[in-house]
């Protein structure tokens, strides 16, 4: 009779792991697989989920235009193109905080592969109100340092 419980008590343990582990996958899939987020345009957010994605794609042209006139003359598309930008990178919306014409969108920048972060860098695109468009006006991510004097 006590091996028969024992080997219930087996059971359960076995099945209640299996049910774990089903879990935790299907959850890191549901996270890993969710679609971004949808911004309205002439929003920060918007703003800055477009210069996000042009980086990442490699289109240095339609990240620039996100820029304000005066910081495309300081950062040019070649700074954007060497800097350096991993396969697995992620780009996360933290906050946004709007003051009249000029906002700051924070980012959390997730590096790395498999099911793990190898790397995470938090990041403010500070903004300008330019007619109908909110603009990066500061060395955005991944060129912090074009517009430094040397």
């Amino acid at each position: 009779m006590e091996q028969e419980v024992g080997a219930e008590s087996r059971t359960v343990l076995i099945v209640g792991v299996v049910a774990i582990v089903v879990l935790a996958v299907a959850t890191v899939v549901a996270l890993v697989v969710r679609p971004p987020a949808e911004f309205d345009p002439g929003t920060p957010e918007a703003t800055a989920q477009a210069y996000a994605q042009a980086v990442i794609d490699g289109d240095e042209t339609a990240a620039m235009e996100h820029l304000t006139p005066e910081l495309q003359e300081e950062c040019t598309p070649s700074e954007l193109r060497t800097a350096w930008v991993p396969e697995t990178v992620r780009v996360l919306l933290a906050a946004t905080t709007i003051d009249g014409d000029l906002a700051e969108v924070d980012l959390t920048i997730e590096e790395g592969g498999g099911l793990g972060i190898e790397y995470r860098q938090e990041v403010t695109l500070n903004m300008e109100h330019m007619g109908d468009d909110w603009l990066i006006a500061e060395a955005p991510w991944p060129m912090e340092y074009c517009a430094e004097e040397g």
